[in-house]
């Protein structure tokens, strides 16, 4: 969001952060959408209230459950079902429920097929599985007109595993050499709140107390067998990558909000968060020899060897506990056609002793009545936990550090200023230029991130040596044009942008294009309602593609021509420019038609057509560029060039069914 990443996002839920609200690496939302009452997203400067974050903020609310004949949905389409309802227990307790899970086992199925290869010698067989699911209960108890508590429950989990295994057949000599590589890439968020709402005639209160889980694991296996001797014995030479993050956060915060006159209201409140991260990596190889011949060695291989080596163990493991205490108090101001959004915020956070003290303000105008208006906005932000990714690859799961004594943490500075305007009592236009400023963003230092790229059992450890810090620039302009009533809806989104970093000890001390540097993008959507019960919609996506860092030569390196080094000779690159290549463009066509207010089961239901890029574009989701050179002859190099684009979602045609269930059900 403006040049920052994703981590940078405060995202709420029921006012609980979320640390990884995404399925399948970021193409789903975890957030099931007939669950949800409201959305709103602050890009520019949000209000004191929040903090723990430097970009942008996402605030959900989650639907309380009707309080008469109940209501709720069941959508069903080939790849997900989803089911929601929510209803009175009785005349003060009401409740809501709403389950969506994947069921794409059929269509990795036949990718799995696709991808095998039999002949007489040996078979080639890929696994390749996901799936997600994620659960919203909310319960909510009136004790009075004025006086409710809710409480609320969110989980959601993402299992991505795949395997390669290569099974030798006729087994009459000792050339079998079975193979089997095993990934498995697993996240996973849960969240229980309490909140207690009081409102009087001057104030309104909220004391909330809650619990944050998030996991993200990755497990990389590779196992050789083959016959010591025919007869008897199998060996099993089996290495093994592995980390894990597991966050726990836990909070109580309390906000009031006094009424002052017709329009005017003043806030204060107060929160405090207790951070436990845990850490973990290890590497490890090994020999296993089991006591049986190699035909049944893959389906036995869960027995117990009965000589096991272990040749290399390394491991790391870092546990780390840490508060944020902050305060705020804020206002919004009233002075006839001008709205002035004042506040301040503190923050104390204990690992390292910081303090932070943030001012905010927004100030609106709307030019002596008239459709016409300026805004203005400037705020200061931090943050305290961060997302550390592989500038030149992309790794399944990027991993968190935590501001320390070594760490300062995040601090950025955002002003903007805009211009709206209002006519044919429909439709808006606004147009937003921004400036952020950022210090102490983190990144692997070199040596740490070639070795991470190197071998995976290298990945960088949690240590001060780790990461580098440096700055950040961003700035653009955004345009927006909104029709909302009439036949034809829709809105338009353009932004022109940059996002700069720049790290002393990375690419030389210039600056140089961040990962989420975005020069164009492009939104794009449409609903028309052609006929009664029909619509027909559509979304457009364009953006400038992502910067990423690759070699630009590569050189043969012989070994030590005297004898005395180690270095074995193999291919270098050579890298002289951060991030000097992007990703193609990203473009994408999504259309769907709704035929509504359909009868199914007695039930009032409607029936749609979606089709996800509708043009079959080729969008890459990540690029391996592995160029091999090799020594041919005394006087020639063989030279293999490689590089392969991952591909996203092709064109996916999909039907859905959504059914209303409940009295209440619009």
């Amino acid at each position: 969001m403006r040049g920052g990443r994703s981590d940078q996002n405060l995202i709420l839920l029921d006012g609980v952060p979320v640390y990884n609200p995404w399925h399948l690496f970021g193409i789903f939302s975890a957030f099931n959408t007939e669950a949800l009452d409201r959305v709103e997203l602050t890009k520019g400067v949000f209000p004191a209230r929040y903090g723990g974050r430097v970009s942008s903020l996402l605030d959900i609310g989650l639907q309380r459950g009707s309080e008469r004949h109940g209501a709720g949905y069941l959508t069903i389409s080939p790849l997900s079902a989803s089911f929601s309802y929510g209803r009175p227990i009785n005349q003060k307790t009401s409740y809501m429920i709403a389950l969506r899970r994947t069921y794409m086992d059929p269509v990795f199925w036949l990718i799995n097929r696709s991808f095998t290869e039999e002949d007489e010698h040996k078979k080639d067989t890929h696994d390749l599985g996901y799936y997600f699911y994620d659960l919203n209960v909310k319960l909510v108890h009136r004790f009075s007109s004025r006086v409710d508590l809710e409480a609320a429950w969110f989980r959601n989990d993402d299992q991505l595993k795949g395997e390669t295994k290569t099974v030798t057949k006729n087994l009459s000599s000792y050339n079998r050499d079975d193979y089997q590589n095993r990934q498995t890439v697993g996240w996973r968020n849960q969240t229980f709140s309490l909140r207690a709402n009081a409102r009087g005639e001057q104030y309104t209160s909220e004391t909330q107390g809650f619990l944050s889980f998030y996991t993200s694991s990755f497990l990389d296996r590779i196992i050789d067998l083959y016959p010591r001797n025919l007869e008897e014995e199998t060996l099993a030479e089996t290495e093994e990558s592995m980390f894990k993050q597991r966050f726990l956060d836990s909070a109580i915060q309390q906000h009031i909000t006094l009424f002052a006159g017709e329009r005017s209201t003043f806030h204060a409140g107060a929160e405090w968060i207790i951070h436990h991260f845990r850490d973990e990596s290890h590497y490890a190889e090994r020999e296993d020899i089991y006591p049986f011949a190699p035909n049944d060695a893959h389906e036995r291989l869960g027995d117990q060897p009965f000589d096991r080596v272990q040749n290399r163990f390394d491991g790391s493991e870092q546990r780390t506990r840490a508060s944020r205490l902050g305060g705020y108090a804020s206002g919004n101001i009233y002075l006839g056609d001008v709205s002035i959004h004042p506040g301040v915020r503190y923050e104390y956070y204990t690992k390292g002793g910081h303090h932070s003290l943030l001012p905010r303000l927004n100030v609106r105008w709307q030019v002596d009545g008239s459709p016409l208006s300026l805004a203005t906005g400037y705020g200061e932000f931090s943050q305290y936990v961060h997302v550390v990714g592989l500038d030149m690859a992309r790794f399944p799961t990027d991993r968190w550090f935590w501001s320390d004594e070594a760490r300062e943490p995040v601090r950025s500075k955002m002003a903007t200023f805009g211009i709206g305007y209002e006519f044919f009592e429909n439709t808006s236009i606004t147009v937003e230029g921004y400036y952020k400023d950022m210090k102490n963003l983190l990144g692997y230092n070199p040596v740490a991130e070639r070795e991470a790229l190197d071998e995976l059992e290298t990945l960088p450890i949690f240590t001060s040596d780790a990461t580098v810090s440096g700055d950040g620039h961003m700035y653009g302009v955004e345009l927006f044009a909104h029709k909302f009533s009439g036949n034809v809806t829709g809105w338009l989104g353009y932004t022109l942008s940059r996002a700069w970093n720049q790290f002393d000890e990375l690419n030389q001390g210039r600056k140089f294009p961040a990962r989420t540097d975005k020069r164009h993008d492009v939104q794009l959507f449409a609903n028309w309602d052609f006929a009664d019960n029909w619509a027909l919609g559509g979304m457009f996506n364009y953006r400038t593609g992502q910067p990423v860092t690759f070699a630009t030569g590569h050189f043969l390196s012989e070994r030590d021509p005297l004898g005395i080094g180690e270095r074995d000779s193999g291919s270098s690159e050579v890298v002289l420019e951060r991030n000097n290549f992007r990703m193609p463009a990203y473009h994408r066509l999504d259309l769907n038609i709704t035929w509504k207010n359909r009868s199914i089961f007695n039930r009032r239901s409607e029936l749609s057509l979606n089709v996800i890029n509708a043009y079959n574009r080729f969008n890459p989701w990540t690029m391996n560029n592995r160029t091999q050179i090799s020594q041919a002859s005394e006087t020639m190099l063989d030279v293999d060039p490689s590089s392969r684009y991952t591909g996203q979602m092709p064109v996916l045609p999909m039907v859905s069914l959504r059914i209303a269930l409940g009295g209440d059900a619009q």
